[in-house]
């Protein structure tokens, strides 16, 4: 299998992708069909090419189905398929860049736990309600483990988190 080399290497969150896709030994003229799949999000995307009547598909992504992706590495492939025979004719990666209208769904979180943190030697309370989920926390630890967890989660959604760092020793 070669890349097709088709897709972007990279896209910002919330654009649109159309690309026109041809794979020499397979053509919808022979009765072939195209998928690309998207991976590395919550739900992955999978988009079917639309015949262009020219030997190829036309492969489109939704500015709404882009906005998903979270920020960072995003797999792909692309697999043909005649009705008994499927083949995998492309695969890469995308650098996906969060989109600057993203607002994270932890920012609500981070919100009412820092509200907790805020209130904790006001009122004996230990307890909060988030989008109709109750938490309790039995010391300010655990808010602020839970403050650290939602910027992290806010920092993946919206590419504005802290990169990781790997750090390893040899011995010989």
């Amino acid at each position: 299998m070669s890349t097709l080399a088709i897709m972007p290497t990279s896209l910002t969150a919330g654009t649109s992708v159309s690309k026109t896709v041809t794979v020499t030994d397979y053509v919808p003229d022979d009765g072939w069909s195209i998928t690309y799949r998207f991976g590395s999000s919550p739900d992955p995307v999978s988009v079917d090419g639309v015949d262009d009547d020219d030997g190829g598909w036309t492969v489109e992504l939704t500015a709404a189905q882009t906005l998903v992706m979270f920020s960072g590495q995003m797999r792909f492939d692309a697999i043909v398929f005649d009705g008994t025979e499927s083949i995998l004719v492309d695969a890469g990666i995308i650098a996906v860049t969060a989109s600057p209208l993203l607002v994270s769904k932890w920012s609500a979180v981070l919100t009412a736990v820092e509200a907790a943190i805020t209130s904790w030697g006001a009122t004996d309370q230990r307890q909060i309600s988030i989008e109709g989920m109750d938490i309790t926390f039995r010391s300010i630890g655990e808010l602020f483990k839970l403050r650290a967890f939602c910027v992290r989660m806010i920092g993946r959604e919206t590419g504005n988190g802290m990169p990781t760092i790997i750090r390893s020793k040899f011995t010989l």
